[in-house]
């Protein structure tokens, strides 16, 4: 009798497991549908803005022809890729903060510009300068894009103590990057200790 009452208690217990496993599967597939619901409904959101934003062209006289058409919207893609200059730009080398760290320890470089013209490509081309033994030598280099006002990276490669001297140069070009738009200079001192 002892021995059916175990078998029942096994099976009771693998009843319970196979229903756990069940509901798990199930809770799953529901927050999986949930999340695609939520997507569904923020693309077709996000779409819609796209659409209500972009300017249309309507042929509503007859007279207007295709080729008036196809003029006035490559003015209007030339208008959304002209690229708009607010001032003259510059930069300051935000991170890291304090003037000096430990060598080996990872920090973010982060430079602000100011007044990036909008509708340009940008990039951001760093060079660190290590003063070790009184002579000042190019110790890395990096390069980042422009990403809206800041360019920054994540980095342990200052390995050495020594003076470091850090350079970021910021160019803004069109967007094929053949044409300069604007450049500026950041620069920074650093102890690593």
């Amino acid at each position: 009798m002892e021995n059916n009452f175990n078998i029942n208690q096994e099976n009771t217990k693998s009843k319970m497991s196979n229903r756990s496993k069940v509901v798990f599967i199930l809770l799953i597939l529901l927050l999986c549908g949930l999340i695609y619901a939520g997507w569904m409904v923020f693309n077709v959101n996000y779409r819609s803005e796209l659409t209500a934003e972009a300017p249309t062209i309507t042929k509503s006289d007859p007279s207007f022809s295709d080729e008036l058409a196809a003029e006035e919207a490559l003015r209007l893609l030339d208008e959304a890729e002209e690229i708009k200059v607010t001032g003259p730009m510059s930069a300051e080398i935000v991170s890291p903060e304090g003037d000096s760290f430990v060598p080996s320890q990872a920090r973010m470089y982060e430079a602000r510009i100011t007044n990036f013209p909008k509708n340009a490509k940008g990039e951001c081309q760093w060079n660190f300068y290590l003063n070790q033994y009184d002579e000042e030598e190019l110790y890395q280099q990096q390069t980042t894009r422009v990403i809206g006002d800041y360019c920054k990276f994540t980095t342990t490669f200052i390995k050495d103590p020594g003076e470091l001297r850090v350079e970021v140069k910021i160019v803004a070009t069109d967007r094929t990057g053949e044409t300069t738009v604007a450049e500026t200079v950041a620069e920074r001192k650093y102890l690593v200790h």
